[in-house]
C-alpha cells in the first residue's frame, strides 16, 4: 500500500514538472523555492540513490559527459554575452536557466522512477509516464472547454498573464487551456513528443510482446487531440510520425492489420471531430483552424495557413558579421517582443551570438541522439523521428532549449540500470570511491 501511495505522488509529481502552472495565493518565487525546495532536500538525503544512477551508466557518460559541457558553456554564454556586448539583455539567459533548473528536476524524477518503480526498461517507463501526464491535461482541456464555469474557476486560481487571457476570448483559441493555463506552441511541441513515445512503446511492445498495449494507443489519440487544440505544426508533424511508425509495422513487424488499426483509430477520430463541429458555432470556428493546413494541402498542393503566411516573412539571411558573431540580443530592445520581428528557432540563436553557436546548441542533442541510435533498428527509427521533430519544429520557433533536458534525461534512461536494492547502490558508489582512492594512491607512488 506504502509503495503504491509511494508511485501515485511520483507520478502527480511528474505531472506538475511536466506542465507546471502557479497559484494565485502566493508569488511564484515562494512556490519555485517550495518545489525546487522539496527537489533539492530529496536529491540531498537520497544523494546515494542520483550518485548510483549516474555511476551505472559505465562507458556510456563520455556523450553525456560532453553534452553537459557544452550545455553548461551555453548557458554561462547566455549571461556573458549580452554582457560583452553591452546589451544587457538577459532574457535568453532567464530561459536557458530556466529550463536548466528542469533538467535538475527531471533527473531527480528519475531517480525516483528508477527507484520505487519496478521496471527493466527505465527509458520506456518515463516515456510511459510523461505520455499519461500529457494525455491527462488534453482530457483536463476537454473537461474545461465542456464546463467553461470550471474554465472561468481554474483562471482565477491560477496566474496567466494579460495577453494570455486575451488570446483565450478568440474563438479559433478557445480550446489552448489546461491546468498550466494558456496553452500555445510549447504545449502542442510537448503533445508531438508524447505521440512520439507513444508511437515508439507501441512499436516497443510489438516488438517484445508481439501485442499493442491499448494505454498506449490511448495515449497517442489524446495527444493528437492535444495537437489539433494547441497547435497545427504539431498535428501535422504528428501525423507524419504516426505514418512512419505505420510503415515501420508493415515494413518491419509485417503486421499489415495493425496498421490498418492504428488508421482506422486516427480517422475515426477526425470523423467524430468533423461530425461534432456541425452542431456548434465555437466548435466549428475551431475545427476549420485547425483543418486550414490539411485543406490547403490537399486543395492547392501546399501548406497555407495565415500562420505560414506570416511565417515566411521572418525568414531572412542575416549580413556576414551578425551572421558570424550575433548581436547580443535575444528580445526587441524597444518593445521587448521577438529581436527584428523573428521567431524563427533557426534565426534567433544565431542573432544572438552567431551561427557557431547555433551549431553547438544543436551538437548537444546530436551526440546524446546518435549515441542512442545505436543498436536496434527501432532505436535508429526513434532517433530519426526525434531530429526530424526537432528541426520541423525549428523552422516556426525555437524548442530546443526545452528539448534538450528531455533528451539528457532519456539518455540517462536509456543507459542506467535498475538497482537491486539500497546496499547494491551503496556498494556501487564505494568501490567506485575505492578505485578513485587506488588510483590517487599509485599517483603519489609513481610521484
Amino acid at each position: 500500500m506504502v509503495n503504491k501511495t509511494r508511485k501515485f505522488l511520483i507520478i502527480i509529481l511528474a505531472h506538475y514538472l511536466f506542465f507546471p502552472f502557479y497559484l494565485q495565493v502566493t508569488s511564484n518565487a515562494v512556490q519555485q523555492l517550495l518545489i525546487f525546495g522539496f527537489l533539492a532536500l530529496y536529491a540531498f538525503l537520497n544523494f546515494n540513490q542520483v550518485a548510483a544512477m549516474f555511476n551505472s551508466i559505465q562507458k556510456n557518460k563520455i556523450p553525456l559527459f560532453i553534452a553537459m559541457v557544452l550545455y553548461t558553456m551555453i548557458v554561462v554564454l547566455t549571461f556573458f554575452i549580452p554582457l560583452v556586448y553591452q546589451t544587457y539583455d538577459f532574457s535568453y539567459f532567464s530561459q536557458y536557466l530556466r529550463y536548466f533548473i528542469y533538467l535538475f528536476s527531471y533527473i531527480v524524477l528519475l531517480s525516483m522512477i528508477r527507484t520505487y518503480f519496478d521496471t527493466k526498461d527505465l527509458k520506456e517507463k518515463t516515456m510511459e509516464i510523461f505520455s499519461l501526464a500529457t494525455r491527462n491535461y488534453v482530457i483536463f482541456t476537454i473537461v474545461l472547454v465542456i464546463i467553461p464555469n470550471l474554465k472561468t474557476v481554474w483562471l482565477n486560481i491560477i496566474k496567466e498573464a494579460p495577453n494570455r487571457l486575451e488570446l483565450l476570448e478568440n474563438s479559433s483559441y478557445f480550446a489552448r487551456i489546461g491546468w498550466a493555463g494558456y496553452s500555445g506552441f510549447s504545449v502542442t511541441f510537448l503533445c508531438t513528443l508524447s505521440v512520439l513515445f507513444s508511437v515508439y512503446l507501441i512499436l516497443n511492445s510489438l516488438k517484445r510482446e508481439h501485442k499493442i498495449h491499448a494505454s498506449h494507443v490511448i495515449s497517442m489519440l489524446f495527444s493528437l487531440i492535444g495537437n489539433s487544440f494547441y497547435g497545427r505544426s504539431g498535428l501535422l508533424t504528428s501525423l507524419l510520425l504516426i505514418s512512419l511508425g505505420i510503415l515501420y509495422v508493415v515494413i518491419v513487424n509485417k503486421k499489415i492489420y495493425y496498421a490498418i488499426y492504428l488508421t482506422v483509430g486516427i480517422l475515426v477520430v477526425f470523423i467524430f471531430l468533423t461530425i461534432l463541429q456541425q452542431y456548434n458555432e465555437t466548435l466549428a470556428s475551431w475545427y476549420n483552424w485547425m483543418m486550414q493546413p490539411i485543406t490547403s494541402l490537399i486543395t492547392t498542393g501546399s501548406i497555407e495557413t495565415s500562420s505560414t503566411d506570416v511565417l515566411w516573412t521572418m525568414w531572412f539571411i542575416p549580413d556576414f558579421p551578425t551572421l558570424l558573431l550575433g548581436n547580443g540580443f535575444y528580445s526587441s530592445p524597444t518593445s521587448g517582443g521577438y529581436y527584428m520581428g523573428t521567431d524563427v528557432g533557426f534565426l534567433r540563436p544565431v542573432l544572438f551570438s552567431g551561427l557557431p553557436f547555433l551549431l553547438t546548441t544543436y551538437l548537444i542533442p546530436l551526440i546524446l541522439t546518435f549515441k542512442m541510435g545505436e543498436g536496434s533498428k527501432l532505436n535508429k527509427l526513434f532517433v530519426l523521428m526525434l531530429v526530424s521533430t526537432l528541426f520541423i519544429f525549428e523552422i516556426k520557433a525555437e524548442v530546443v532549449i526545452m528539448l534538450i533536458p528531455i533528451i539528457i534525461v532519456l539518455y540517462i534512461a536509456e543507459y542506467t540500470s535498475k538497482p537491486i536494492n539500497r546496499k547494491e547502490e551503496l556498494l556501487t558508489i564505494y568501490t567506485a570511491e575505492s578505485k578513485l582512492s587506488l588510483f590517487n594512491y599509485g599517483r603519489k607512488e609513481n610521484f
